[in-house]
Formats: C-alpha cells, structure tokens, sequence
C-alpha cells in the first residue's frame, strides 16, 4: 500500500496497473496488508446500501488549460458531460444507490463549478478532502468510476468491486476494469458492467 502511494506522486503508479504485474494473488495479498480499510469512510451514510464514488479530475485542469501540451491536455481531461453520462449508466444498473463525487477546490476552480453534480438528491460532492479520505471511500465503493488521473489508479487497484475507467486515459487498467470512451460505452462494456454489478455488489 505505501509503495503505490509513494508512486502516485511521480505518476509512476501507471507503469504497474497491469495484469502482468498486478496478479490475483498480488492484488489479494497487497489488499488484506492495506491499513485503507481502517480509514473512515464517513460520506457513506449507514442507511445506504450502494454507493458509488467518482474521482472528479479538476484542479491541475481546466477546459482551456495551457499548462500542459495538447496532447496531455486531452489525456487528462474529461468534461463535466462525460462523467455525468458514466454515472447515468451505473444508475441504470444499480438505481438505489447513492453517488459521491470527489474532487479538489483550486483556482481557477469555485465551488459553483460543481453545483451540476450536486443537481439530483442521491448526488453529492466532497471538495479538497484529506487525500487518503477520498482512497478510503473510492476502495470501498461498490462502483468507482475513475478519472483520468494517476490518483484514481490507486484506489482502483484496491477496490475488489466495480471499477470504471476512461479509454483516453491510456493502456493502465486490469482487464476486469470496465473501460468507456469519454462517457460511451459499447454493448460489450455494458454487459460487462451489468455482469460485474450482479455478481460482485448485488450478491456479494
């Protein structure tokens, strides 16, 4: 656990979330030594059975931003539309849940900027949380979608139950991941989600 922390921070950690690296027995082990299960998941309310968190990628981004090239630009980037249509298509599979949306509050960004996340009551969001909070609560959901960062993939690669992640975001995934293409997703990708909800969230 600490050395995928460790690595978040230089963007290594995208070089070891693979199949080849990342086995079974690798992710089984490295899961049950993580202290992340003893960090408080306090968004998750005790009356909701489902939640589903989403890693909001905003704060070292912008729509317009001229901080990276456009290529890392457009790697990194995803509209408010296309998370908004991820989480419409884990509300068609999983309707009663509840949807945590995790980001950061820095400039230019306002907390206004959120407010289209926050428009349905099961939504909420949670801005400039405690960094190891905000894992605790993507490893423990029943459904993360990621975003196009190197922050989700630590989470996801603690999370045993459904994780979604962005096709643009490049070749850094496990093969169980679900992948969609900027908010769309192929009849293969649907089933795959309606598959992993039924057998590792509505059975487990």
């Amino acid at each position: 656990g600490t050395l995928l922390i460790d690595v978040c921070a230089t963007t290594r950690i995208r070089e070891f979330a693979s199949d080849s690296v990342m086995t079974p027995d690798f992710l089984s082990r490295l899961r049950a030594q993580s202290g992340i299960w003893s960090v408080p998941a306090k968004h998750f309310k005790p009356e909701t059975k489902y939640n589903v968190a989403v890693h909001l990628r905003r704060g070292d981004i912008t729509p317009n931003s001229t901080r990276y090239p456009p290529v890392t630009w457009k790697a990194r980037w995803a509209a408010d539309s296309e998370y908004l249509s991820v989480v419409e298509h884990v509300e068609a599979v999983l309707p009663s849940a509840d949807i945590h949306f995790f980001s950061v509050l820095e400039k230019p960004w306002t907390e206004s900027d959120f407010d289209i996340f926050s428009s349905k009551a099961k939504h909420s969001v949670h801005l400039g949380g405690d960094d190891v909070s905000d894992w605790a609560h993507m490893a423990k959901a029943d459904v993360l979608i990621m975003g196009p960062s190197s922050f989700s993939l630590v989470a996801a690669l603690f999370n045993p139950k459904c994780v979604l992640n962005f096709k643009h975001f490049g070749k850094s995934k496990l093969s169980d991941w679900i992948e969609h293409d900027r908010g769309s997703f192929s009849m293969e990708s649907i089933a795959q989600l309606q598959e992993c909800v039924q057998k590792r969230v509505l059975q487990h």
